[in-house]
């Protein structure tokens, strides 16, 4: 099983793997928009690649995600993930690796295309009986590409490339626990300060501070919240809820504000295969759905 785990992750790495596209969707999975993005600091299956590379730390086996979303419920938006994450069984941390892509199409005319490719690292800096102290790192290769001008027709059929940029961008997150019941995490988004573009016509992309905690009353709930403050914005306050029904079933919800939102969901464990539901209102916008799929092998 192990030489198993082994060849499908040098296989997966081949391929090249892409984790944040550069609008910054803060609900990528559907887990996430089921929570209100809240969960910085709760720990789940191979969706907490997307959330804070330090929850790698705590992963045991090999897991897989794939997702898809209809941002705000438009045709022409098309928000899509995979990845997976991977216990190495060394001291050396955990790794993983995910794709992004958000792509934007009016009928068979494809006006723009972001991409990520992620590789995502975790492991403990101090762990004993009672607590832990975890950090993680997330090396993002970003890229926009843009389709084709309108041209002589006007619809963009054969209109002149307007090209391409990309930028790598840098993510660190840390990870505390106390017994079983308290987690508190800090992320930081872009910490090397990327930029894109050219001569003045660079646009630097946005600096994001996230802290965030979750606590766990009794095994069948737990509660979680995150404030987030990114470069020239007002904080945003997170908040979500998971209550487990039982082994196989949970249901979900969140808010947040800036701008005001209300989140749900629901979790189903079947055979194996984890399937995840979430919705999120809008002030202005459409409702988001989005929808995930992930399965997890032990060691």
């Amino acid at each position: 099983m192990k030489t198993m785990k082994t060849i499908l992750v040098i296989s997966l790495l081949a391929n090249v793997v892409l984790a944040q596209v550069t609008s910054t969707l803060e609900t990528t999975t559907a887990r996430s928009t089921a929570l209100a993005a809240s969960h910085v600091a709760s720990s789940g299956s191979a969706e907490l690649l997307f959330t804070n590379p330090a929850l790698l730390a705590e992963y045991e086996g090999l897991g897989f995600i794939a997702g898809y979303q209809n941002v705000f419920s438009q045709r022409f938006l098309n928000h899509s993930v995979v990845g997976f994450a991977y216990d190495t069984d060394h001291k050396f941390g955990n790794v993983g690796a995910t794709t992004t892509t958000l792509a934007t199409r009016s009928g068979s005319v494809n006006l723009a295309e972001e991409t990520a490719m992620g590789l995502h690292y975790g492991n403990y800096l101090m762990q004993d009986r009672l607590s832990s102290l975890a950090i993680g790192l997330t090396l993002n290769y970003m890229q926009i590409s843009y389709g084709l001008s309108a041209g002589p027709s006007g619809d963009g059929t054969d209109g002149s490339s307007l090209g391409s940029a990309s930028m790598i961008g840098v993510d660190v997150g840390f990870l505390a626990t106390l017994g079983k019941r308290h987690r508190a995490a800090a992320l930081v988004r872009n910490i090397n300060n990327p930029s894109m573009g050219r001569d003045g016509y660079k646009t630097a992309l946005p600096q994001t501070l996230i802290g965030g905690f979750a606590y766990t009353p009794v095994d069948e709930v737990t509660t979680t919240f995150s404030l987030n403050y990114t470069s020239g914005h007002p904080v945003e306050f997170h908040g979500g809820l998971e209550y487990k029904l039982n082994p196989q079933f949970s249901i979900l919800s969140g808010m947040q504000s800036q701008p005001n939102r209300l989140s749900a969901g629901l979790k189903m464990e079947i055979v194996g295969i984890n399937i995840e539901y979430g919705v999120i209102t809008h002030p202005v916008l459409p409702l988001t759905h989005a929808i995930s799929m992930n399965f997890h092998i032990d060691n």
